[in-house]
């Protein structure tokens, strides 16, 4: 028989065929175990998906009304005081960032605005998973960069660095979230949507992508979301544009 490789489609002896059905390419390897990667995680997020469907039409009597499901990820971290350190640390990076950035002639970047998210559905099922993309905002200093500080000094011509920094050290709430970002306080961001980095506004989870779209393309004026940890659901509401409330409301 012609056996070819699964990747490159080059012919392959029988023993490589018995193997795996891969030549012996590192590339093609190295492309095949991504592909199976890629189709591992589709095959998981339909399976949450379907589990927050599940969830939903038991929850929830049967309406006229689409109501699509949310599979969305879970913050689950305790709120703490923020430790002084962390605060030293931040407004340490801050400084530094904001003193870059006006050092140099403000047509060096092209200011992006942050596409802020104005869709109430989105946010609430955002509200229901807490925060768990801003989690890394912890060690990557709320995602704040040089783009985002040029973006706010373009929009804010009358402010001087050091107003800058002490407009954000401000905003900083006593409590947040333990080792997220500092701004991610027990009711969501509390640092103004202006002020906030670029990708704040920009970025999207799977989960809530997916849901975005099944929500625009049903015309949905509600959702269900179900967040879950380690594939496990532990939080569940219908999402509404006043935010998520608890089914049984």
């Amino acid at each position: 028989m012609n056996y070819r490789c699964k990747v490159c489609e080059k012919p392959i002896d029988v023993h490589d065929h018995v193997r795996g059905g891969l030549c012996r390419s590192a590339e093609c390897r190295r492309r095949y175990a991504g592909r199976v990667a890629h189709e591992e995680y589709q095959e998981h997020r339909a399976a949450l998906r379907r589990t927050a469907e599940e969830i939903r039409d038991r929850r929830i009597p049967p309406t006229p009304e689409p109501l699509p499901a949310a599979a969305l990820p879970s913050n689950d971290r305790p709120v703490v005081p923020l430790p002084e350190e962390r605060r030293e640390a931040f407004a340490a990076y801050l400084r530094s960032l904001v003193l870059q950035v006006y050092a140099e002639p403000g047509d060096q970047h092209h200011p992006l605005r942050p596409a802020l998210e104005s869709e109430p559905l989105a946010r609430a099922a955002c509200a229901l998973c807490r925060g768990h993309c801003c989690l890394k905002g912890g060690i990557h200093n709320a995602y704040l960069d040089a783009t985002t500080i040029e973006r706010v000094r373009a929009e804010r011509p009358a402010t001087d660095p050091e107003e800058l920094v002490e407009t954000y050290l401000a905003a900083i709430p006593p409590e947040s979230f333990e080792e997220a970002c500092v701004y991610q306080s027990a009711t969501g961001c509390v640092l103004p949507e202006d002020l906030r980095a670029t990708i704040c506004g920009a970025f999207f989870c799977d989960g809530l992508a997916e849901f975005r779209v099944a929500a625009r393309e049903a015309g949905a004026t509600r959702g269900f979301g179900v967040a879950f940890r380690d594939g496990v659901p532990v939080r569940e509401a219908i999402l509404t544009p006043d935010g998520p409330h608890p089914p049984d409301e």
